[in-house]
């Protein structure tokens, strides 16, 4: 089948690129946001306990409280579940990322026009006593 001279799948293209966007948005980042946070939460937890045992003189002993194999199982199910990655998303990483994001527009748009030196510190002076 060929509209107007081209195979029906490069017809198509649009709507494959459109769905592929969003299951980027809505699966493979979050899927990827919370396997590197969950990694690094892990890795945290681990050296947190390790150093909490080796203060107590148990120098090659490790017996997890906080990291469990139900945590790391919870992590994975979590991490790959299509709606809970999107979720965890949004309760482990959104609101650092956003934040971040407000921390550099708010830097942007607050950066003054007008060069501050002593002459206009005193101009500013002035038009306040006034």
């Amino acid at each position: 089948m060929l509209a107007f001279g081209l195979p029906l799948w490069v017809v198509s293209l649009g709507a494959w690129w459109f769905s592929g966007l969003m299951g980027i948005i809505l699966y493979w980042l979050p899927l990827i946001s919370c396997i590197v946070v969950y990694t690094l939460k892990g890795i945290k937890i681990y050296f947190k306990l390790r150093k909490e045992r080796v203060g107590e003189g148990k120098e090659s002993w490790f017996d997890p409280d906080d990291l469990t194999v139900g945590h790391i199982i919870g992590f994975t199910i979590i991490s790959v579940c299509p709606g809970v990655n999107l979720i965890a998303f949004m309760k482990e990483c959104a609101w650092e990322i956003l934040s971040f994001i407000w921390s550099r527009c708010e830097k942007f748009f607050t950066a003054s026009l007008v060069p501050d030196n002593e002459r206009y510190e005193q101009i500013r002076k002035m038009k306040n006593k006034r």
